[in-house]
Parts: structure tokens; C-alpha cells; sequence
């Protein structure tokens, strides 16, 4: 048990360090996205850290079964270089011990990842969607800046405000060019203005005063003076918030579902799970092809292992629309079954099984050759 708890031990915090450096450079990539968005006016600032805490989960999907694989190499690898190993088996304790203790650590990652895949990733990708929705679809005041143009919600509607004084706009250009909305295109310039936001509709409108609109129709241009104009900057009919696959919870209604999208997503979560205990496998016989000289030349290896696997399914997922959904799930399945094939056939390639069946082979088609 002192063994088996050393390796656990060493291999934890191999992981949590790989973990805790894959998180921070991604996160730096979607801060960077996000602030973008801030600086766009789409995002108010005080949403960032919100924002970037919801996508964690997301990224946990894919770096739990690569920060274990790593964290086993480079504890495994060390053991053999160090000639700990030798110790251990010096001891009387075979390979079992090695594959007790990453069983555990498999246990307890796919533990992990199936609270965050089932439950945890499904409730953040939820509020993160909903959040956004919320926001860009709402336009308050106290976002618009003076001397900036700026997109309305999530109509294509272009304000442009001079100065702003409390609920007051002064000399503005505002311009739609939606056409989903049932206008034409047209712009509008006026003296003055305000925001009215309609409390039972839920619409917000712009109400112009002392301008002239300039209405781009197909065959004319017509140009119109007025003393008060208003115009829609959001219709609530519009901007339905869906409900997507991967933010449903529950594991019965995706089980029972026969939406091809529903059933898809509930593969692709079970493939994850599995991809935990496939890259443990994986882990173990590379460590053992380390030598001094060439300890680093397995981690390539191992992320190109590791890269084709997810390359692979997330091809299948995202292209399902093309292919056939029992096509899809299929060959899912036989991606997975081919990658566990190949990591039982690498780690007991050295066993006394492997070399009596070997032998066996060897003897029976040596008079043959």
C-alpha cells in the first residue's frame, strides 16, 4: 500500500501541475476573445470573470484525459530512468502493483469527468449561453458612449450618438439594415433623442425628434422630414434563446431521446469517460521504452496518440449533419474500440501470455519458413 500510495501521490500532482498550465493558457485564449467582445461594446466588463469561469468546464472535457496521460509518463518515465522501478520489482512486486495504482488514478479521473460532462458542463455551457443571450440582446443606456458607433442588440442597427446628457442624445445617426424584420433599409438623422423601453412587450425603441430619414427602397431613394420618429431595436419574437444538445443534464433524457443531435451528444459523453481509461492504458508501455538518453522523445508520441483520438471524433461529431447518425455512432465506437485494442495489445506485449503465444506460433510455422 505505501507503493501504491507513492505512485498515486506522485502521479496527482503531476496532474494537477500539467492542469493547472493547460487551464491558464487557454483561459489567456478565451480572455483574450472575450475582452475583444468587451471592447466591441457587445460584453460590459463585468461579466469577463463570469464568462471565463463558465468556460472551464469546457475545457476540462478534453484536458483531464491529456493531463493524465502526461502526469503518468512523467512519473512512470522517472521511476525507470531513476531505477526505482527496479526497486520496487526487487521487492517481489510485479507490474500488478503499477497497474493497481493507475487504476485507481483512472477511477478516480473518470469520476471526475463524468460529474463534468454529465452534469457540471451541461448547467456552465446553459447560464454561458443564456448569459450572452441576455446581454446581447438587451440594449440599456448606460452602454452607449458618446462619439462611437455601436450595434443595437442582436438586429444589424447602427447608432451613432454626438453627446449624451442623463436620458438625453444629441445629434444622432442611427441606421437598419435588417431585412428580417420586414424593412427596408433606411437611415435616420435627428437633433435630439431618448431610449423607451416598453415594460409589458419587452421592446425597446428609440424615439427620434426634429430629424430626416433617407429610405432605400428598390427602385428609389425617398427622403423624409419628421418632428418625432421612433424605431424597434429588438422584437422579442426574434431572439428565441434554444435550448442546445450539449446543455442537456439529464442522462435519462438524452438516453431516451430519438433525436439524432440527443443521441449523438450521449456517445460523445460516454466517449469521453472512456478516453480516460484509454489514455492511462497507453501511458503505461511508453513509460517502459524510456531511456536515459531519449526520455523526452515519448511525450510527442504520446500527444500525437492522444491528438488523433479527439481529431477523429470530433470530425464525427461536428460533421454528423453529412453522414448518417447510426453511421456516425458506429464509427465513433470502432475508433474507440480500436485505440482500448491497441493499448491492451501494447502493455501485455511483454507478459508470459504474449510470449506463449508466441513461442507457440514460433514453433508450430518453424518448420514451415
Amino acid at each position: 500500500m505505501i507503493i501504491i500510495r507513492y505512485l498515486i501521490l506522485e502521479s496527482i500532482k503531476s496532474q494537477l501541475a500539467i492542469l493547472f498550465v493547460l487551464i491558464i493558457i487557454f483561459s489567456c485564449q478565451k480572455f483574450i476573445r472575450i475582452l475583444w467582445e468587451v471592447v466591441e461594446g457587445d460584453i460590459p466588463l463585468y461579466l469577463v470573470g463570469c464568462l471565463l469561469g463558465l468556460s472551464i468546464s469546457e475545457f476540462l472535457k478534453f484536458f483531464l484525459p491529456l493531463s493524465l496521460l502526461l502526469a503518468l509518463l512523467i512519473t512512470l518515465s522517472r521511476l525507470y530512468v531513476d531505477n526505482e522501478i527496479i526497486i520496487i520489482y526487487s521487492c517481489g512486486r510485479g507490474k500488478k502493483i503499477i497497474f493497481l495504482a493507475v487504476i485507481i488514478l483512472v477511477l478516480m479521473n473518470a469520476m471526475m469527468t463524468t460529474i463534468n460532462v454529465m452534469w457540471f458542463a451541461p448547467f456552465s455551457s446553459h447560464y454561458y449561453h443564456n448569459l450572452l443571450w441576455k446581454v446581447k440582446s438587451h440594449t440599456n443606456l448606460s452602454k452607449l458612449m458618446e462619439g462611437h458607433f455601436q450595434k443595437i442588440g442582436n438586429t444589424r442597427s447602427v447608432l451613432f450618438i454626438n453627446k449624451v446628457q442623463g436620458k438625453k442624445m444629441q445629434n444622432i445617426f442611427f441606421a437598419q439594415f435588417d431585412s428580417k424584420l420586414g424593412y427596408y433599409p433606411f437611415i435616420v438623422l435627428a437633433k435630439e433623442g431618448e431610449i423607451h423601453n416598453e415594460s409589458q412587450s419587452q421592446q425597446k425603441s428609440i424615439i427620434l425628434k426634429t430629424g430626416i430619414q433617407y429610405a432605400i427602397l428598390p427602385q428609389n431613394l425617398t427622403v423624409t422630414n419628421f418632428g418625432e420618429y421612433q424605431g424597434l431595436l429588438n422584437n422579442p419574437m426574434t431572439y428565441s434563446f434554444n435550448i442546445r444538445y450539449e446543455m442537456i443534464p439529464s442522462l435519462g433524457e438524452l438516453w431516451h431521446s430519438n433525436q439524432k443531435k440527443f443521441r449523438e451528444e450521449l456517445h460523445w459523453r460516454l466517449t469521453l469517460i472512456l478516453s480516460v481509461l484509454i489514455m492511462a492504458l497507453i501511458s503505461i508501455p511508453l513509460s517502459t521504452t524510456v531511456k536515459c538518453r531519449n526520455r523526452f522523445c515519448i511525450y510527442p508520441i504520446a500527444i500525437l496518440l492522444y491528438l488523433t483520438f479527439f481529431l477523429f471524433q470530433t470530425l464525427l461529431r461536428y460533421n454528423s449533419m453529412k453522414i448518417e447518425s447510426d453511421s456516425v455512432l458506429l464509427m465513433m465506437w470502432m475508433i474507440n474500440v480500436v485505440y482500448l485494442f491497441f493499448a491492451i495489445v501494447l502493455n501485455f506485449r511483454d507478459s508470459i501470455i504474449s510470449r506463449k503465444i508466441y513461442w507457440w506460433f514460433y514453433n508450430k510455422f518453424r518448420g514451415r519458413c
